[in-house]
């Protein structure tokens, strides 16, 4: 993990803008996958700023979590 984060710290300083940009509540956000890991990243007077790094089966950090479903009172109706 940590040799690919050096790795991912590398591209990013030679390539700062090879991350989708996102249409999320921060302007500018962009975002990179890295295998199973997205980082969620902006530019800011020249530096890339790493904002988020999680998971890919982890829901985004903004997004509210659906309801759990009463699969038990559904049976009972």
């Amino acid at each position: 993990m940590s040799e690919r984060l050096r790795r991912t710290r590398k591209l990013l300083s030679e390539f700062p803008h090879i991350g989708a940009e996102k249409p999320l509540p921060i302007p500018g956000l962009r975002r990179l996958v890295m295998g199973d890991y997205i980082l969620d990243y902006e530019i800011r007077a020249g530096e890339v700023h790493i904002l988020n790094m999680r998971h890919g089966r982890q829901n985004d950090p903004d997004l509210e979590d659906e309801p759990d479903f009463d699969y038990e009172a559904a049976e009972k109706s």
